[in-house]
């Protein structure tokens, strides 16, 4: 239950906008996945994607850490979207345009997905209307 109630603290953070709040309270939770590691959230990826999307440029090297360590944990369309985006956007912010390029039409390629393929749950990892914003950002990189 503590990886739980650290989440929620997490995302609570979040919705205020007390952003270095919110990443320390994500890395509280990374902590105790780590202790507790049949107790798994995502946060290996929503922290990376807020530390981009955010531009929250301290982290960047840590975010990028995350991602490469959770690269064989993507699942569904979503996961393949934060993770690519989130690399796109910190690619972009250090001006490495090939690899922004790169990563950004990935994640609009996940985005594009209109099916999970799970025969009774057809849209469960989808990338939502939510992420209009960063979608915007990927196609202006991605061009």
């Amino acid at each position: 239950d503590d990886v739980r109630a650290l989440n929620a603290r997490a995302m609570a953070y979040r919705y205020k906008g007390d952003l270095v709040e919110a990443v320390q309270a994500y890395k509280a939770v990374l902590r105790c996945e780590a202790e507790f590691p049949n107790h798994r959230t995502r946060t290996c990826l929503e922290l990376p994607y807020l530390i981009a999307r955010e531009e929250l440029s301290v982290e960047y090297d840590f975010a990028l850490s995350l991602l490469a360590e959770g690269r064989d944990d993507l699942v569904f369309p979503m996961d393949y979207f934060m993770w690519h985006a989130s690399k796109a956007l910190i690619a972009s912010a250090r001006g490495d345009r090939p690899t922004a390029r790169a990563d950004a039409w990935k994640a609009l390629k996940a985005a594009q997905v209109k099916t999970s393929g799970f025969r009774y749950h057809k849209d469960v990892g989808l990338v939502g209307k939510e992420h209009s914003v960063v979608i915007a950002k990927l196609r202006r990189l991605a061009a």
